[in-house]
């Protein structure tokens, strides 16, 4: 059976990704987000979950659509952490064990706490002007573009 390749062929996705570097919450994150740009991220009635072997993660996702430019929004935490509660011995002797457990969406940006994600219709959307926008923020420790196609699950940043 004869096999075909496509020699031309390029994956292309209107996707950019930016990663932030903060300590504060979620929320403050977004609201940060809303005050030195012109966005206003809602948090979604859902939290994104990821599904592990032992956990199942939960991460809060904000969205938000600029009309102007018919561009989707996301703004979701890249860590969870949560605390994974077991039983050890028995009768009298039974102990309940915690044990604090980390999960990172992705894992390929395991130092960044924040990923924005611009999904674009016509590759129009702004990025580097937000990126600039957000670095004068006090709030941030840095922020910057994260290559996408780096990615291995990409099937994580799917939010609807």
């Amino acid at each position: 059976m004869a096999t075909f390749k496509l020699s031309d062929w390029e994956e292309e996705e209107d996707v950019s990704l930016i990663g932030i570097h903060s300590s504060l919450p979620a929320y403050r994150v977004a609201y940060y987000i809303n005050k030195h740009s012109d966005h206003c991220f809602e948090r979604k009635q859902t939290d994104h979950e990821l599904f592990t072997d032992r956990i199942i993660a939960t991460f809060p996702v904000y969205k938000d659509y600029d009309e102007k430019l018919q561009t989707q929004l996301y703004l979701v935490a890249n860590r969870f952490k949560g605390v994974l509660k077991g039983v050890s011995g028995t009768g009298l002797f039974e102990t309940i064990d915690e044990e604090e457990i980390t999960v990172t969406l992705l894992k390929e940006y395991h130092k960044v706490d924040f990923i924005l994600k611009i999904e674009q219709n016509n590759m129009s959307y702004p990025v580097q002007k937000l990126i600039n926008d957000l670095n004068k923020a006090q709030s941030f420790t840095s922020c910057y573009l994260l290559d996408y196609f780096k990615l291995k699950n990409k099937d994580y940043l799917i939010f609807e």
